[in-house]
């Protein structure tokens, strides 16, 4: 079974290291070249990553939550964690959704909201779009 989520990447410049913050430990990676990351852990055993350029584009669902609205019968999501901003497909659990976001919020409010679901991704390597494989609930308070 993989697991899959998000997490935000910062450059630390005086270890020459970079952080990932997600919903586990923080970690710490060392980028020797464009294509490798070694993590930096307590352990004898060396956790290196290196860059597959034949692997196929990510496409797995992933359990998230951020603020969505919606105008004109269209919506946007942005994740709370990597603060990625995209449309919002109308396919999946979309109509769910909709439904559950006019109960919850004015035309055009932001709610928070938690989903699983799997980004579309530009050339660039940025998420383009979001599709809404399962939407889980509308939160009554809060912002990301």
């Amino acid at each position: 079974m993989n697991i899959h989520s998000l997490g935000r990447w910062n450059w630390v410049v005086d270890e020459r290291t970079m952080l990932l913050i997600g919903p586990g430990p923080m970690r710490r990676f060392v980028r020797p070249d464009a294509d490798t990351l070694i993590m930096r852990t307590d352990s004898d055993l060396e956790h290196r990553l290196t860059r597959d350029p034949a692997a196929p584009e990510f496409s797995a669902s992933i359990s998230m939550a951020g603020m969505t609205r919606m105008r004109g019968g269209n919506a946007w999501f942005t994740e709370c964690l990597t603060g990625f901003e995209v449309p919002v497909n109308k396919a999946g659990d979309f109509a769910r959704f909709r439904h559950q976001y006019r109960s919850a919020s004015g035309q055009g409010e932001a709610v928070v909201v938690e989903l699983e679901g799997r980004f579309t991704w530009a050339r660039d390597g940025a998420p383009g779009s979001l599709t809404i494989d399962r939407f889980v609930t509308v939160k009554a308070e809060g912002v990301c």
